[in-house]
């Protein structure tokens, strides 16, 4: 079978989980099957890639620069990108053209921001079956993490609604449409969208750890992965950790993002919060096996987090904010503990309940790794590669 993924970012230079994804798909189909990536431009030329990969021009700036946060933008010219973003003929007629030429069976897209929703357009053009994953919330909302002034977006507004009337037309093209939780595509489907495609949920899967024991002994250490960003809730465990007084605890911070330095600032003074920045695997292997509990206080509609997965399959129970998808993985005080999101004294109190109860301990670390083991990603191809053969053998 020849597969067209679309990506708007793709190694080298992506940036979060939807890259990773992508790229665990191509470097798992590419085995038995011809794969090709388009993408849009990095910051410099690819080199060496063991995929062959299509990069576009698709706007004034490229993707990668436009959201990183070494390369500021001032607010006209996000202004004049976002506009340049919403249809784009150049991208339309740039994605026709390679679609003629290479004529793949399939096309699986992973966003479109960057490519506009010109890109729906191209491939229904083309008469070529279009998969498309749900990453995040940029086909409901203009801001992707449905995340606006401090606050996940529960209410939509006339703006707001007129997005959704515009991505609804163009996203009618899609044929399957995959989501990694239930939660994103119920909200999607309450709110109109798909109502002509295939609709499948497919939790993110992962590379499993057999045989891993469950933690008896606790360290009073716990745990944070992530991007450091507002909306990643950082700030409400660092102030959970300052109002406990137990001089036993170790929060331990593992990430980088343009959230660090407020974050820096915020633990000044307590030991106890400690930042590592970027660690490698091994460094980070020796972390999970220290600490007794992981903590994702996120605030915004996570979709389904790899990193829980990650945490559970090697021991970690989680201590995580009740919403979105999150409670679809993290089962409170089964496999780990839920709390009001934002809420730094319930999660204060939590923290203490954990401390030096190794019973507790013991049971939901036990928990977690069976809880993992539903999730390996094997079955994930398996069940993404029938739809493809789904939508092809009915040609």
């Amino acid at each position: 079978m020849k597969i067209c993924f679309i990506a708007p970012l793709f190694e080298p230079w992506g940036l979060g989980g939807a890259e990773k994804y992508v790229e665990t798909l191509v470097k798992e189909f590419s085995k038995e099957n011809e794969i090709f990536v388009i993408t849009t431009q990095g910051p410099k030329p690819r080199e060496n890639s063991q995929y062959r990969i299509i990069e576009l021009k698709t706007n004034l700036i490229n993707l990668h620069s436009f959201v990183s946060e070494k390369y500021p933008q001032s607010r006209p010219r996000k202004f004049l990108w976002y506009f340049l973003d919403i249809w784009s003929y150049s991208v339309f007629s740039q994605i026709k053209t390679i679609l003629k030429k290479e004529k793949p069976d399939v096309v699986h897209s992973n966003g479109f921001q960057g490519f506009s929703g010109s890109m729906f357009s191209a491939v229904k053009s083309m008469n070529i079956p279009l998969v498309h994953t749900l990453h995040n919330y940029e086909l409901i909302s203009h801001w992707a993490a449905m995340y606006r002034n401090g606050q996940p977006i529960e209410n939509f507004n006339f703006f707001d609604r007129l997005y959704m009337f515009y991505m609804k037309r163009i996203s009618s093209n899609i044929s399957a449409v995959i989501s990694p939780s239930k939660f994103l595509m119920d909200l999607a489907v309450r709110n109109g969208y798909f109502k002509n495609s295939e609709r499948y949920v497919i939790p993110n899967g992962h590379k499993l750890i057999q045989n891993v024991l469950p933690k008896q002994q606790n360290s009073n250490e716990f745990l944070y992965l992530g991007r450091l960003e507002k909306l990643k809730g950082v700030q409400i465990a660092i102030s959970a950790i300052k109002k406990n007084p137990n001089k036993d605890i170790k929060f331990h911070i593992v990430g980088q993002g343009p959230h660090q330095e407020f974050l820096h600032n915020l633990a000044k003074n307590d030991e106890r919060i400690v930042f590592h920045g970027y660690l490698s695997r091994e460094k980070l292997e020796k972390l999970f096996q220290s600490c007794s509990f992981a903590i994702f206080p996120s605030l915004w509609f996570e979709n389904f987090p790899l990193v829980l997965n990650d945490f559970m399959n090697n021991g970690l129970p989680v201590i995580a904010s009740n919403l979105g998808a999150i409670p679809e993985i993290v089962h409170d005080q089964h496999n780990g503990i839920l709390f009001e999101p934002g809420n730094s004294d319930h999660l204060s109190k939590i923290i203490n309940k954990t401390m030096k109860n190794s019973n507790l301990l013991k049971t939901l670390s036990r928990n977690a790794i069976e809880s993992s083991l539903k999730f390996p990603i094997e079955k994930q191809f398996q069940s993404t590669f029938e739809i493809y053969q789904n939508l092809t053998n009915r040609d």
